[in-house]
Formats: structure tokens, sequence, C-alpha cells
């Protein structure tokens, strides 16, 4: 059998990796889908909406100053004007016009005012850690969906070549059968791997459009999208013990116990879901205490003007100033017990953030484990591929020689596929992790995923199809399939 170790490069070509359009990076990706996302665009609305209550709040301790005017047709005369001294009787008349000017300035409000302001800004800070929420958990989804999707690209490439080897096999078996030196259940075997290969291929092409179409949609992209470009070889490999340890950078010589402790500490102060939880619990205390200002006395400062005409035009204006006093006597409770209520919702929104900070902390701790378990499992499969294509080596001389049969080799190839799928589900998932690890930090940015000019330099001239090992990039997958031996088995 030939080799085919230039197929996946075709195939590559082919699928578009020639066409004109430029390659679409994930740090591109992450940066468009953050300009955008319509949940984003609601999310920045919904912070421009607090900052406006924060401005209301603020008005509030300001005058109110209202005009009103008024005219009317009475059925019997009615007072012009209001009595303006003793012994002089105001006019009478049917048709009546008047214009108000009231102003009030509150003066004692027992604390709502400023439990309103403090509300006001505790809901502009939970809004903003909620955008930054909904920015992290987008750019998550979008490195998630942007690993899966070349998984699948580079798994297509592996089964088309998988497929064209086992169908140059399946002809150089039919010629032996021809030939009467063949059986018949060679050929059936042969014919039944040929065809889960190509149901693998239809499955393996049908995930990558739906990873295509999923992104897509988190880029708000109703445009075909252009091919994505190979991740950074920094990312497909396995780091070194101490990157292990530290994964978000933070520096410093330690056990990983200790760096993964100090990890959770630099989350718990950087979560934005933290802060949002504890902007809540603020907002619910001054909500508490707006609810608590009703029982108190409220003086407030009011003056008025006002000018009025009957039928015959002639003016009587008014004025009065003065302090206006509401003491709160009884209401069947209702002002304590909206006071309570808000008590109890602030002690609620307490321990929501109290347990939101234990499983954000479990969460920090399980991304560093996954980080972790995702590197070794990266190496494990490496070397487990290295085996498989060993030992379809090895079934593939045991053929040749005449101590094997169509049923080993077979079963060597599907390994070198189960293989090369483990390596390549490894080698992104390591990815994603990392991408987890520093949303757990609340730390995830597109520039973590952008390529150093460096490695964008050594990839213009790495060679197709290059070995992958442990501690190398997996994002081009080595050819599979049965291997050629040095001769034509028909020979």
């Amino acid at each position: 059998m030939r080799p085919h170790y230039l197929l996946p490069l075709v195939v590559a070509l082919l699928s578009g990796w020639a066409g004109a359009a430029e390659p679409l990076r994930l740090d591109q990706a992450m940066a468009r889908a953050l300009d955008a996302s319509p949940a984003l665009r609601a999310q920045q609305l919904e912070l421009q909406r607090q900052e406006a209550e924060r401005e209301i709040a603020a008005a509030q301790r300001l005058p109110r100053v209202d005009l009103a005017a008024q005219a009317f047709h009475a059925a019997n005369p009615t007072l012009v004007a209001p009595i303006r001294r003793a012994g002089s009787f105001p006019p009478l008349d049917r048709d009546v016009a008047a214009v108000e000017l009231a102003l009030t300035l509150p003066l004692v409000t027992g604390g709502r005012l400023d439990a309103a302001e403090a509300l006001a800004g505790h809901g502009r800070d939970a809004a903003a850690a909620g955008l930054r929420v909904a920015e992290q958990d987008l750019l998550l989804e979008v490195a998630a969906t942007y690993a899966k999707a070349l998984q699948l690209r580079d798994m297509r490439a592996v089964a088309h070549a998988r497929i064209a080897a086992l169908q140059a096999e399946q002809l150089q078996r039919q010629r032996r059968f021809d030939e009467g030196r063949a059986a018949r259940l060679d050929l059936m075997r042969l014919q039944t791997q040929l065809s889960q290969a190509q149901h693998d291929l239809l499955v393996v092409e049908q995930g990558e459009r739906d990873a295509r179409a999923l992104l897509a949609a988190l880029l708000a992209s109703t445009d075909p999208l252009p091919p994505l470009a190979p991740l950074p070889a920094e990312l497909m490999s396995t780091p070194s013990r101490q990157r292990d340890a530290d994964p978000a950078g933070l520096g410093g010589a330690e056990t990983e116990a200790d760096a993964v402790d100090r990890a959770v500490d630099h989350a718990l102060a950087q979560r934005p879901e933290l802060r949002r939880a504890q902007a809540r619990v603020q907002a619910a205390d001054a909500q508490r205490r707006i609810a608590e200002s009703a029982l108190a006395p409220q003086l407030s400062l009011v003056a008025q003007a006002s000018a009025s005409t009957g039928g015959d035009l002639h003016g009587y204006a008014d004025g009065r100033v003065g302090v206006q006093l509401a003491i709160p006597i009884f209401d069947g409770s209702i002002r304590r017990q909206r006071a309570s209520q808000a008590a109890l919702e602030r002690d609620r929104q307490s321990l929501a953030a109290e347990d939101l900070r234990h499983r954000l902390a479990a969460e920090v701790r399980q991304a560093h484990g996954a980080l972790r378990e995702s590197h070794a499992r990266l190496a494990v499969a490496a070397q487990g591929e290295r085996e498989a294509e060993e030992a379809l080596r090895i079934e593939s001389a045991r053929l040749d020689a005449g101590e094997g049969t169509v049923g080993d080799l077979l079963a060597a190839d599907a390994a070198l596929w189960a293989a090369r799928v483990a390596r390549l589900q490894a080698g992104y998932d390591g990815v994603v992790a990392r991408a987890r690890t520093l949303r757990a930090a609340g730390e995830l940015d597109a520039q973590d995923f952008a390529p150093p000019v460096r490695a964008e330099a050594l990839a213009d001239h790495a060679p197709a199809g290059a070995a992958v090992s442990a501690g190398a990039p997996v994002s081009a997958p080595a050819p599979t399939g049965l291997p050629a031996t040095t001769r034509d088995r028909s020979s």
C-alpha cells in the first residue's frame, strides 16, 4: 500500500485553507463576540439605566417646583380668590382661571435620601459586575466552541486519510481475491471497517458544521465564517510543572497546594459574580434603611405663589411659605412589616453571597485540577498514539509475512483511530481547561489567546504533518490509516 501522508494537507486546502479569506484567530473571534453580542449590548443598556438612576436619586435632594393652571365655568358663582383680609369678601364669578407655582424642599427624611443614593450606587455596581460576568461567560463559550471546531476539523482530515488508506487496502485485497490468494471474509471485514470509517467521517463533519454555526451565532454573524486559524503552539503544548501549578501567571515559587490557595484568594478578590453579590447585599441594606425611614417623621419646606382672575380679567395674587411635618401614627403595621421584609431580604442576600463565595472557591480549585489533569491526559494520549502507530506497523508487517490476519490489522487501525481522536480531544481540552482557569479567576481576556509574533513566524515555515509529541502542538493532525510497506502486498 502506498503512503497517504499528503492527504490531510490536500483536504485542508480543499476545505478553504488556501482561500482568499484571512483565517480567523481565536483572539479575533473573542474580540468580535464582545463587540457584536446583543446580550452584552442589553447589559450595557442596563448599566446606563442604573447610572441614570443614580442621577435621579441625587436630584431628590433638590427643591421640587411644579406649575399648575386651571380654567373652568361653574354652575353657581364661586370665589375668584381666597379671602385676603378681614371684612373684605372676595369677588364671585362663574368663570374662573388660576395659575399656581408650588415649591417643596425635603428637610428631614429619616435617612431616606441617603439610602436612596446608596441604593442607586449599589445598583450601578451590580450592573457593572453583571456586564463583566456576561463578558467572561461569552469569552469562555467562544473559546470552547472555537476549540471544538478546530478539533473536529483535524479529526475530519484524519478521517479522510484513514478512509483513503482503507480504500487502498480494499483494492489490494480485491486483487488478491481475484487471484485466489485472499478470502471473501477479508473483503467483508474491510468493507465493514470502511463503512464505519465513512460513518465516523459523517459524524465528524456534522459536528464541525454545528460547531461553526454556534461560533457564528456567538459572533452575531450571518455571513459564513472564514477558515479558523490554528491555535498558538504555546496553548497546545504540555507546560512545565511550574506553569501547571500557576496557570494564571501569578508568579512565585511555591508548592502546587500553596499556588492553588493563593489563586483562590486572588479569584475571590477578582470575580465579578462575587462583586455583584456584595453589591446586592448593600443594595438590600439600603432598601431596609428606606423602609425604616418611613417610620420616622418627615419635614419639608413648602412655598406657594398663585394668581387668579374672574370673567372681568382682574387679577388677584396670593402666596404662602412654611414647613410641613408628617408623623406616622398608625397604618396597621404596614410600614413596620415592610421594614422587617427589607431586613429579611438583606439577610437572604448576605447568605447567598456567602454561599457563592464557597462555590467560587471550589470552582477555582476544580479548574486548576482539571487543567493539570488535561496536561497529564495529553501526555498519556500522545504516548498511546505512538504505541498504536507502532502496533499498526507491526500488524502490517506480520500480514506481509503471512503471520497475521486482516482482522488483526483492522483492529490495530481502529485502535489508532481511537488513539488519535483521544490525542486531539486531550489537546483541545487543555486549551478549554486553561480558558476555564482564567474564567475561574475572573481574568479571561482575548489577549490571553493572541499568538506571539515569533510563533506566527515559525508557523509560516513549519512543515505540514509534523510529528506530535507530548510537549508539541497538536493542532496539525498526523496522517492515519493503514501504513504502507516496502513492497506491494499484491506482488
